[in-house]
């Protein structure tokens, strides 16, 4: 298993590193990354994988987008001086309203699971990330007119599902 990893990572690396690297900004950081994709592959059963380059490609893309979220988090608690631990309780929302909430967001979830990998990566890039659409064309190697059109749709699926739903705008 470890000599078809090493060949994997022989092969795959370099493409992995420019990659991750767009999405980070920083060489040191995709490095990390990318070789932390591949820890968890030795740790796995890797022969059991179907698409190796598929499954590295996923896994190296939700490393990223899992790093830049925890660094927006660490950034903005470095801003605002609070530290979430520190501070008092915030007060619970009813039962019923935490119920509904947690109900909107796994349709949320499911729609966004279900849209086309491009249109998916873009939403994700906007709502998750707050980039701007042309850091996001950028990023994607696409216009800012796709971009759009990609954003548009996931939208306007997201609403669709909790229409469906029965939640109403």
């Amino acid at each position: 298993m470890s000599l078809q990893i090493g060949a994997l990572f022989r092969s795959e690396r370099g493409r992995l590193l420019r990659r991750v690297g767009i999405v980070l900004k920083s060489q040191t950081d995709a490095e990390d990354l990318v070789q932390d994709v591949f820890v968890n592959l030795l740790r796995r059963d890797a022969p059991q994988i179907q698409q190796p380059r598929n499954y590295l490609t996923r896994a190296a893309t939700n490393a990223a987008l899992d790093h830049l979220r925890r660094k927006r988090v660490r950034e903005a608690v470095v801003q605002t001086g609070l530290d979430p631990a520190h501070q008092a309780p915030a007060p619970q929302p009813p039962v019923e309203t935490i119920l509904q909430s947690r109900h909107e967001l796994a349709i949320l979830r499911a729609a966004i699971a279900g849209l086309p990998p491009k249109c998916r990566v873009a939403f994700l890039l906007s709502r998750d990330h707050g980039l701007s659409m042309r850091e996001i064309a950028g990023q994607m190697g696409v216009s800012e007119s796709t971009v759009e059109k990609h954003l548009l749709k996931a939208m306007l699926r997201c609403r669709a599902a909790l229409q469906a739903a029965g939640r109403e705008f």
